[in-house]
């Protein structure tokens, strides 16, 4: 693509631009300054502008009942002008680049700030010296350069594999590359830049007893696709299924149970999105971690610094992790959230922290995160173990009380009996009924971490992510005693 093309006078469609083959698939970091630059010389002052600037590209291949559906290239690229004047605040996006597109935002964004009333307190600039460039590399060429014959061949494999023994196979293996700019210049004209780039690959699949009587699923997400075995994934999915085959009927009730790491995942999901800070600290008590209220100042507290997990458990976001997935990004640096099982930490945004804590260093919610294992094998877990149920996935998790995060779900793509240290039988799905602060308080054994694959849905490149992606969370086997299973599913 000509550099200067999305910049002269006329007016650029980008969806024409994805379908010129010459054009690139994301921007470069020289494009995206370039973009930001012309989209400052459109401001009626010198006041406060970020503008973040996107771009974003996809593709993939995604398979059902041993027959391959889809083969997709995407990608666009999103304009978004933040402006604050007098207290307003305003702020608008385009996913046009050319001149006249930049200046339309600029002017709408410059609109809203000029009439909204705003809260003058948020006027402040955040000080920079909070901001830490983090230097993270999460970008490889062999996941951007795919191609598209390798997950052919791959797919090809595993239909191959299933149709052979009268099963079905889907799955999904993708790759993205995204890139994002963001450009500040504050009230005084201090300009500041911060720049990433990251690519992801994700191999999803599911192997299926064409009468549904079993199923197995396996999964992983990385930065990098060669780092992903998915002849591995396509063996361990259809293992499973092999395994689930002919399921019996055990009694509900309370049962030591092995969860692997997807369940653990899920659980763990729902504990992360209630560490939000300033819901105790404004008197909500429908938060597990709302502490009470203290007379003495007339304030609301948390419970940061209290024990809410069993003191094995260690929960912490590091965006240095390339495990994890994390872009780097301003205001974004490592969290401990529960360390050694006590609430060490809790998200709050750039508003809470400026009025309520008059700092300048809010911690922005994130997707992904890790907690810490052991040495030990799901293998080891299941010798060690003399009766209980072996679960491989949690699904349909809907939190039934905020205050004690009492949730329910189902089980999913594998439960199998344990006696004696083997498993000896597969066995119906469940539904469960269960705290995850309870189970998580009633850990028997911690297994090795593993990386597993989330949805996520970005709000802000860089702050948040990109678009809607898998983002990795890093998590081991966890053995626990009486989880709660109410009810027998006929599902599989």
């Amino acid at each position: 693509m000509n550099i200067s093309s999305p910049l002269d006078d006329n007016i650029v469609d980008n969806r024409q631009l994805a379908d010129d083959k010459t054009a690139p698939r994301i921007f470069s970091k020289s494009v995206a300054l370039e973009v930001a630059e012309l989209a400052t010389k459109f401001t009626d002052d010198s006041g406060y502008i970020k503008i973040t600037i996107s771009s974003w590209w996809g593709g993939g291949q995604r398979w059902s009942r041993n027959m391959t559906l889809m083969s997709s290239d995407q990608r666009d690229v999103t304009v978004k002008i933040q402006r604050r004047k007098n207290g307003g605040r305003g702020e608008a996006q385009t996913n046009q680049i050319d001149q006249a597109s930049l200046k339309g935002v600029v002017g709408i964004a410059d609109y809203y700030a000029t009439m909204g009333e705003g809260n003058r307190a948020l006027d402040r600039m955040m000080e920079q010296a909070t901001w830490t460039p983090l230097g993270l590399n999460v970008w490889s060429d062999k996941t951007f350069n795919a191609n598209i014959l390798n997950s052919a061949a791959a797919i090809k494999r595993t239909i191959e594999k299933a149709a052979g023994d009268t099963l079905q196979s889907a799955g999904y293996i993708g790759t993205t590359g995204s890139t994002a700019l963001v450009f500040i210049r504050d009230e005084w004209g201090r300009v500041s830049t911060e720049w990433g780039e990251v690519t992801e690959a994700t191999c999803s699949m599911t192997v299926r007893h064409p009468k549904g009587l079993g199923s197995g699923w396996a999964a992983r997400t990385y930065f990098d696709i060669s780092k992903i075995n998915i002849d591995a994934i396509a063996t361990r999915a259809y293992e499973k299924c092999k395994l689930s085959l002919d399921p019996i009927r055990i009694e509900p009730g309370r049962y030591t149970t092995i969860l692997e790491p997807p369940a653990v995942g899920e659980l763990f999901k729902v504990v992360v999105a209630s560490l939000r800070r300033r819901m105790p600290e404004s008197g909500r008590k429908e938060t597990p971690i709302f502490g009470g209220h203290d007379r003495s100042i007339g304030r609301f507290y948390s419970k940061l610094g209290w024990k809410i997990l069993d003191e094995r458990v260690n929960l912490y976001h590091d965006p240095k992790d390339p495990l994890v997935g994390t872009h780097p990004s301003v205001m974004v640096n490592r969290v401990d959230l529960i360390t050694n099982g006590v609430l060490t930490a809790a998200f709050n945004d750039y508003t809470h922290e400026l009025i309520e804590m008059y700092e300048l260093n809010p911690n922005i919610q994130r997707s992904s995160f890790r907690v810490d294992g052991t040495g030990m094998t799901t293998e080891e877990i299941i010798k060690s173990t003399k009766r209980g149920i072996l679960v491989s996935k949690l699904t349909q998790l809907q939190v039934i009380d905020q205050t004690s995060l009492l949730s329910t779900g189902l089980t999913r793509d594998g439960v199998w009996l344990i006696e004696n240290g083997a498993i000896v039988k597969s066995i119906s799905n469940f539904r469960w009924v269960e705290s995850p602060l309870f189970v998580f308080n009633n850990i028997d054994q911690i297994g090795i971490e593993e990386p597993i694959s989330s949805h996520s849905w970005s709000r802000d490149p860089l702050e948040y992510g990109f678009h809607l992606a898998q983002t990795n969370i890093v998590v081991p086997t966890i053995k626990v005693r009486d989880f709660n299973f109410s009810s027998l599913i006929d599902a599989i």
